[in-house]
């Protein structure tokens, strides 16, 4: 199966030329302006409906597609294990109807069907839900931007910056900002944190339909030297509850959530009630609580020409 890294790193790739608008914006108010006045002038047209709708729409099916993968998986590892198990496999639910997983309709959906997704499995307020976060997000990256470009024209006119040095500073700001191809710092972090919840989130709607079948989880980490130390402690250990991984921005990890049949062949192992028993809570975002959502939110308003936009997005 390919990795949910794997995963994620193709939308980021595919998701960098959303930014050429945003660019492209900046590239021709530095044009069209000849002094710090002028440019000041045209900070309004950096609210662009046509970048937080192309945005919104990338994260939006990044978003269902990882919840599907994560839905999906449960009901292919139920198949699975209950077969080697010699039980009846469970029913999900699926529309107003409930269903085995004999009877979805899959699809391969990745590398030559490295993953098969059933998007029957994904409810309808969840594709509500993806819809509303990804224009929020789309629309408070648009707000990030414009608040970014305006330090920098603040700072350069406290700094007495002439305006031909100003222009040449924007290259620099790109990059620095994590816009562009060669460093895309910005998406990693969006994308990285918001699929890697809905992949947990999806897997653990769907456990909820059969706890029984799915008692313990195993945290798994990316072992390699972007791994906090933190995180790496983790890795291989069980527990009963949550909160589940990714646990802090750009977090990799991910939840492996064990059938019966693996759970009682490995019962000799330590079993923790949660994460909490080994971390620091205060290390520790619990992204698939609606409190750590809504918190953001509070932190990060928008103008009201971009919530207008926001807002047009989702009729």
């Amino acid at each position: 199966m390919q990795t949910l890294d794997e995963f994620t790193t193709k939308q980021i790739d595919e998701s960098v030329p959303v930014y050429d608008i945003l660019i492209g914006i900046v590239e021709r108010m530095l044009r069209e302006s000849a002094s710090m006045d002028e440019f000041r002038k045209q900070i309004p047209s950096l609210v662009s409906e046509e970048f937080v709708n192309a945005l919104a729409e990338k994260i939006r099916i990044g978003l269902l597609s990882a919840d599907s993968i994560g839905r999906s998986f449960v009901a292919e590892k139920d198949k699975y294990y209950s077969e080697k198990a010699q039980v009846v496999s469970a029913k999900f639910k699926v529309g107003k109807f409930y269903s085995r997983a004999d009877s979805m309709v899959w699809i391969a959906a990745a590398d030559k069907g490295r993953v098969n997704v059933s998007f029957d499995l994904t409810p309808e307020e969840a594709l509500a839900e993806f819809r509303r976060r990804a224009f929020r997000i789309g629309g408070i990256e648009n707000q990030k931007f414009i608040d970014a470009v305006k330090y920098e024209f603040e700072r350069a006119i406290s700094e007495g910056t002439s305006y031909e040095e100003f222009s040449n500073q924007f290259k620099e700001l790109f990059i620095r900002y994590g816009i562009t191809p060669e460093k895309p710092i910005r998406l990693d972090t969006i994308f990285r944190t918001n699929l890697f919840t809905a992949y947990t989130a999806g897997q653990v709607k769907q456990i909820d339909q059969v706890k029984e079948r799915f008692p313990v989880w195993r945290y798994v980490s990316v072992l390699d030297n972007r791994t906090r130390q933190s995180h790496r402690n983790l890795n291989g250990k069980l527990f009963k509850y949550g909160p589940f991984p990714p646990i802090s921005f750009n977090c990799r990890c991910t939840p492996q959530f064990l059938h019966q049949y693996q759970f009682e062949r490995i019962s000799s192992e330590t079993i923790y009630n949660s994460i909490y028993d080994l971390i620091d809570k205060g290390e520790v975002v619990d992204f698939l609580g609606n409190d750590s959502y809504q918190k953001w939110i509070d932190d990060n308003p928008v103008s009201p020409d971009i919530q207008t936009i926001i807002d047009d997005g989702l009729k």
